[in-house]
C-alpha cells in the first residue's frame, strides 16, 4: 500500500477531500479576480522591472576538499580498475506522479493517464489560451494529468495552473550543436525518459513543431 492509498484510508481522509475541494474553489475565485484586475489596470501593470543589487555579491569561498579524498592513492590511468563493488542490475524507479494543478487539485490522489501537451512553436497568447483550454477540460473529464512540453523559457502561463512543464531547446538555441546525428539520438532518448518519468500514455501536438525538432 503506497502512501496515496494509506491516505485515502485514514480517518482523516473526509477532512482532506473538503480541503482539495476548498482549495479548487478558492482558486477559481482567484482567477476571476485576477481577470477582474488586468481588465482595470491592464497587462502592464503585472510586468516586472529587472531588480539591480546595489552591491555585488561577495565570491564564492572554495570548498576544501575531504581528508578521504585528499588521501586516495592516485590512479593510473593504464591500471585495470576492479568494478565488483559497482552497483548492477538497478532496477527501474517508479515513474512520478504529474501535479493536478490547482484547478483540479481535489482529484490528487486519483487515478488519471499522464498526458503529454506538445506546444513547441506556439507564441505565448496560443499558449496562454492552449493552457487555459486544457485545465477546463480537466476540471470536466477528471481522468488526465497533462505534461506540458515547451521549446520556450517563458513559464508564466503555467505558474499559476500549477502544472508540470518539461522544455527542450529550440533550433535556434542549438547552435553549439555540430553534430546533427548526436541531437536527434539526444532528443529521442530525452523524449523517451520524459514517457518513462511521467508515465505518459499519450503525447498530443498542439504546435507547429514536434518536441526537440
Amino acid at each position: 500500500m503506497n502512501a496515496d492509498e494509506q491516505l485515502r484510508k485514514s480517518l482523516h481522509w473526509g477532512e482532506i477531500d473538503g480541503l482539495l475541494q476548498r482549495l479548487e474553489d478558492q482558486f477559481a475565485t482567484q482567477q476571476i479576480l485576477q481577470r477582474r484586475y488586468l481588465s482595470l489596470v491592464g497587462e502592464q501593470e503585472q510586468k516586472l522591472d529587472p531588480i539591480t543589487l546595489s552591491e555585488p555579491l561577495p565570491p564564492l569561498k572554495a570548498a576544501k576538499p575531504s581528508k578521504e579524498f585528499v588521501d586516495h592513492p592516485a590512479i593510473d590511468s593504464n591500471t585495470s580498475l576492479d568494478e565488483t563493488w559497482w552497483p548492477t542490475g538497478l532496477a527501474e524507479p517508479d515513474p512520478m506522479v504529474p501535479q493536478t494543478g490547482w484547478r483540479s487539485i481535489s482529484m490528487r490522489f486519483a487515478h488519471a493517464k499522464g498526458l503529454g501537451i506538445s506546444i513547441c512553436g506556439m507564441s505565448a497568447d496560443k499558449s496562454q489560451h492552449l493552457v487555459e483550454m486544457i485545465a477546463r477540460r480537466q476540471e470536466l473529464e477528471r481522468d488526465f494529468r497533462p505534461v506540458f512540453l515547451t521549446d520556450s523559457l517563458d513559464f508564466s502561463m503555467f505558474l499559476p495552473f500549477g502544472f508540470v512543464v518539461e522544455y527542450l531547446p529550440p533550433k535556434p538555441r542549438r547552435e553549439h550543436t555540430r553534430h546533427q546525428s548526436a541531437w536527434k539520438a539526444y532528443v529521442s532518448a530525452r523524449r523517451d525518459f520524459i514517457v518513462r518519468k511521467w508515465n505518459l500514455q499519450e503525447i498530443i501536438q498542439f504546435g507547429p513543431k514536434p518536441f526537440g525538432e
